[in-house]
């Protein structure tokens, strides 16, 4: 006991312990969001006289400062992201408006169409119907009604010998009308079948997508069970079963138990104790931006653990963790800095 004692600010370099009994001013510790099972912090750090007031005051004073503007880029964020639902709210709804208004127009054209080709074909059947009434009616009638009927087709023909010497205007030929007409009503029909084709290529993509949606939602509730299941297995202490579901969730993809599988590689919970297989965890989860992975990575390379000793990267995880708000983090830097 009298040699701890002598020794001042210097971090124990094989003891690593929990943050839970101390207490940083006197007063009764409140439960705090973080995971203080998983927080390591050195043994004699925090109730040193040594540690000088103003400093720590000035580093919770910046600490507020930034949950204050932290607070203020999350609030416009949101209304950024509020005004970006908005907008692609009122996109899509111009958008099947107008696609309703294609269909109906589709719609119009086509039945068009169809009545266009119905009177074709009617007028086309009362013609064969009528043709052989006429010929009865004029094989029945008598002299006077030949006479008439000679003089009509002598008519017929002298009127249409004068039609055909003088001059004709474009598009009279009725040949030429009906094949116009009938390209008209292909050229509609094609243009509605290939709307159709497109509608149902859109709808079976839109379905593709929810499939795979599906399956993406399906296989994340998998991995959060499993790693659900794991944090059951290291509360019941069966930590050997525990790690080997947090490293099946996360070879599935799961992200969010690497501070905890760094952690029991840290003690040997459920292996053997292995500091540079905690050090990997422990970066693992400090480049996915945990405050408690970034400040339990400076500790490793504080005490030169799993890592060769290095205070100048310990001090840049303090100030990552730190930046995010985390108060052990700021705590701690300011004493290394006032001890620099």
């Amino acid at each position: 006991m009298a040699d701890n004692e002598e020794e001042k600010r210097e971090w124990n370099e094989e003891i690593l312990v929990p943050l839970d009994g101390l207490d940083l001013e006197g007063d009764k510790k409140e439960e705090s969001d973080y995971d203080n099972d998983e927080i390591l912090v050195p043994l004699d750090g925090w109730d040193d006289p040594k540690i000088d007031p103003e400093e720590y005051k000035r580093i919770k004073e910046e600490r507020d400062r930034l949950l204050r503007e932290k607070e203020k880029l999350e609030t416009k964020t949101k209304a950024i992201q509020d005004q970006n639902a908005r907008l692609a709210a009122e996109k899509a709804a111009e958008e099947e408006r107008r696609r309703q208004l294609e269909e109906a127009e589709n719609r119009r054209q086509y039945e068009e169409w169809k009545k266009q080709r119905e009177k074709e074909k009617s007028s086309s059947k009362s013609g064969e119907v009528s043709k052989p009434k006429a010929e009865r009616e004029s094989s029945t009638g008598g002299f006077g009604k030949s006479l008439v009927i000679a003089l009509l087709v002598a008519l017929g023909i002298v009127s249409y010998k004068l039609y055909d010497k003088s001059p004709k205007p474009e598009g009279t030929s009725v040949v030429a009308t009906t094949t116009a007409q009938a390209d008209n009503s292909a050229i509609l029909k094609a243009k509605f079948e290939a709307e159709k084709s497109a509608r149902e290529q859109a709808e079976e993509e839109r379905k593709r997508k929810a499939e795979a949606k599906e399956a993406a939602d399906a296989a994340e509730k998998e991995r959060q069970e499993l790693s659900k299941e794991a944090d059951s297995l290291y509360d019941a202490k069966r930590y050997k079963e525990a790690l080997s579901k947090y490293l099946e969730a996360y070879d599935k993809g799961y992200r969010g138990d690497e501070v905890r599988i760094g952690y029991m590689y840290n003690y040997g919970q459920g292996v053997k104790r292995n500091y540079a297989e905690a050090v990997k965890w422990y970066r693992k989860a400090a480049e996915q931006g945990n405050a408690y992975g970034q400040f339990n990575l400076g500790v490793m390379y504080e005490n030169g653990q799993g890592v060769k000793k290095n205070y100048a990267e310990a001090v840049k995880w303090y100030r990552t963790s730190a930046e995010q708000g985390y108060d052990y983090a700021q705590y701690i830097l300011g004493d290394m800095i006032n001890m620099a």
